[in-house]
């Protein structure tokens, strides 16, 4: 399978480390206010691409990440009057709580970057070792001029780069450019000691977090490292260069990025009252809608979460899941039996492992998956499907869904009292007392129940 490497800006072929398995690390959040729906991009796009990987018979060590102590952080909680840890375990319990609703598989391991705090220590002391670190009056700093492959990654202009854009300005730098590896303890902020007392006391700089942990688990090559491309510079520029400055070997073998959220075209701010939390977007979406809408653009590109946006998810969602629905409410008919099903279900399966083994492009995948969609539906209309048929394609659907994650296919739990009055109201159509019919129908409605009529009396399903 191929993916394109933000490094290379190339479609390369994806070559493990080690045959049979892929290490894949992907920056998490920083947790320091109640999580957005631009947050769950990266959550819901490498979940798929990490199930996809699997799908394909890899053994796949998905490791993510939690920036527990951060700037932003340390102002928020000094002026809730609470503390950092606190203020972490709050927002981690918000997303937590959201990306179970949007079905995200629980990673390998989840580090947290207070826990390596001595190995960011460890890191720093090398790094001056070797000459690619000086300190100043506030923290020790990387020199990027040796580093020469800095901002290959980015392809930044570092001439051309104003001084401040996304790296502190320190007039004591030797190059504007260079960034802070180690900060010095402050009044008012947590701190660590070197225990050789080689180092000030302090605490790790961001870039430094992610490097340290990514050393501690792979201590090797990574063959995938993954996160918005809001991180490509300075964020992952200046993880390479201290990584391979520190341990002399390649630090990642392919480097992906995720495009980012607007809304209605713009970026979501406050200011512009379009911002809104992942808590509120699941609670007015529903939380399959959400994630059916993050998953359909292809993972480097952005998505605009507006009105058509949103509605054409819900069409699309509701298309699948009601094909999926009506396997589950048919019997089959027997004396049936499907000859051109094995041809469908291959032609459905050959077509989606080509458009995902090229780049995950989940555009062209669910192509196939809608043409199916319609060739059963088709078939259930024409009474064409066996029972045997029908479970043959509901495996084949959790088959796939193992990898999309946005279908519901197991039958329907419906309360028997909803079912006496579905029951109620088939009698009443039969009898043709109309009025009734329809009364039952907006009872089972006021339940939380949608119902459809269908050849073989009705179906029930839970509003989503």
């Amino acid at each position: 399978m191929k993916i394109f490497n933000s490094y290379t800006r190339q479609v390369q072929d994806l070559v493990p480390v080690i045959e049979g398995k892929v290490s894949m690390y992907v920056c998490g959040p920083t947790p320091y206010k109640e999580p957005h729906i631009g947050n769950a991009v990266p959550v819901v796009r490498y979940d798929l691409i990490r199930r996809y990987l699997e799908f394909k018979g890899y053994e796949v060590n998905f490791v993510t990440n939690v920036t527990d102590i951060d700037d932003k952080m340390i102002n928020i909680a000094n002026e809730r009057e609470i503390t950092i840890k606190e203020l972490a375990s709050e927002v981690i319990t918000l997303l937590n709580n959201s990306t179970k609703k949007l079905n995200i598989n629980e990673p390998t391991k989840t580090l947290y970057a207070t826990k390596f705090v001595d190995q960011v220590i460890s890191m720093t002391r090398i790094l001056m070792q070797k000459g690619y670190a000086y300190k100043l009056s506030d923290g020790i700093y990387f020199n990027i001029d040796k580093f020469p492959d800095y901002g290959k990654l980015s392809g930044v202009n570092l001439n051309e780069l104003e001084d401040g854009s996304r790296i502190d300005v320190n007039q004591e730098k030797i190059n504007p450019k260079d960034f802070v590896i180690w900060k010095f303890h402050k009044d008012g902020e947590p701190g660590w000691r070197d225990p050789l007392k080689q180092i000030p006391d302090g605490r790790p700089g961001w870039h430094m977090e992610c490097s340290a942990m990514i050393y501690s688990e792979f201590t090797d090559t990574i063959d995938i490292h993954a996160g918005g491309q809001d991180l490509t510079f300075p964020h992952h520029e200046c993880e390479i260069a201290q990584s391979e400055a520190c341990f002399d070997f390649k630090f990642v073998n392919i480097w992906m990025h995720n495009g980012l959220l607007n809304i209605s075209g713009e970026k979501m701010s406050k200011s512009l009252g379009n911002f809104i939390t992942l808590s509120e977007a699941i609670k007015k979406f529903s939380p399959m809608v959400v994630r059916y809408f993050l998953i359909s653009t292809h993972y480097r590109s952005p998505s605009d979460l507006n009105d058509e946006t949103i509605d054409n998810a819900k069409n699309s969602l509701s298309r699948l899941q009601n094909c999926i629905d009506r396997l589950i409410a048919s019997d089959g008919f027997d004396n049936n039996d499907d000859s051109e099903l094995d041809a469908q279900i291959q032609n459905l399966f050959d077509g989606f492992v080509k458009h995902m083994d090229n780049d995950f492009d989940i555009s062209g995948a669910l192509g196939y998956v809608f043409n199916f969609v319609t060739y059963v539906n088709s078939a259930l209309d024409q009474e064409k499907l066996s029972s045997s048929n029908i479970e043959v394609v509901i495996s084949k659907f959790k088959e796939l869904n193992a990898i999309l994650g946005f279908l519901i296919i197991e039958k329907s739990d419906i309360p028997d009292h909803v079912t006496d009055l579905a029951d109620q109201r088939l009698n009443a159509k039969i009898n043709k007392d109309y009025v009734l019919a329809d009364s039952l129908r907006d009872k089972i409605l006021e339940l939380g129940f949608d119902i459809k009529d269908i050849k073989k009396g009705y179906e029930i399903k839970k509003k989503s």
